[in-house]
């Protein structure tokens, strides 16, 4: 622990969100597409490179909202806690 404050990663393993891609067989396109599917009007829609932006959170500064969380497990066919692991859930806002 350096200052005070102790990092927490994933030592370059895949994080929850990409193990349920990875899962499904999508491509990061493809899970964005899937995710699109499910937008309703006027809603943010994702990129791939979005998804692995996502993907890689945290540590990295691009951090889905919630809505973007449920969508994951509708696309991925399961509860919107599912693609999360307890480092996502340590860093979303309370």
């Amino acid at each position: 622990m350096a200052g005070g404050t102790m990092t927490r990663t994933r030592k370059g393993k895949p994080g929850c969100k990409q193990a349920w891609r990875y899962a499904h067989g999508m491509t990061q396109d493809e899970a964005a597409e899937r995710c699109n599917s499910l937008t309703r009007d006027g809603e943010y829609l994702l990129t791939g490179k979005r998804i692995s932006e996502y993907g890689l959170w945290p540590p990295s500064r691009s951090q889905p909202g919630v809505q973007l969380l449920r969508r994951l497990g509708h696309a991925y066919e399961t509860s919107p806690n599912e693609p999360t692991d307890l480092l996502d859930r340590m860093h979303l806002p309370r």
